[in-house]
């Protein structure tokens, strides 16, 4: 995978913003690996700081929109029960989707607990 560079990332990081069942769970924060001018590096994965964030509605909508949209194209009858879509802030302000999948860190320690109690819930709702 290649993206361009977004500058907002060395500031603001990326957005994740993390659905369970198609409904919006909570969003984080997560640092940037590299610091400016620096190579790939072994130990990057470490490095990374993950926070909590309140996302802004300008992010909220296009990620509803992204799950949505996949949904449709793949002939979902339901949401998955779980999707994380990462965001980066544009020049111009507005979100641009640089990933989408199924979250690595829906119900870690570095999310709110109440994110714990959702993921249980949607799962709950399936059965």
């Amino acid at each position: 995978m290649t993206q361009p560079y977004i500058a907002s990332v060395d500031d603001e990081g990326e957005t994740a913003m993390l659905l369970f069942s198609g409904t919006f769970s909570h969003a984080i924060r997560k640092g940037p690996l590299l610091a400016a001018g620096e190579g790939v590096r072994q130990d990057r994965d470490s490095r990374e700081a993950i926070t909590p964030r309140t996302p802004t509605p300008a992010q909220r909508e296009p990620s509803q929109h992204v799950l949505d949209v996949t949904r449709s194209l793949l002939g979902l009858a339901a949401p998955p029960l779980y999707a994380r879509v990462d965001l980066l802030t544009a020049a111009d302000g507005s979100p641009v989707l640089i990933e989408l999948q199924p979250p690595s860190r829906a119900c870690s320690c570095r999310s709110p607990a109440v994110a714990a109690e959702r993921f249980v819930d949607a799962v709950l709702a399936l059965v």
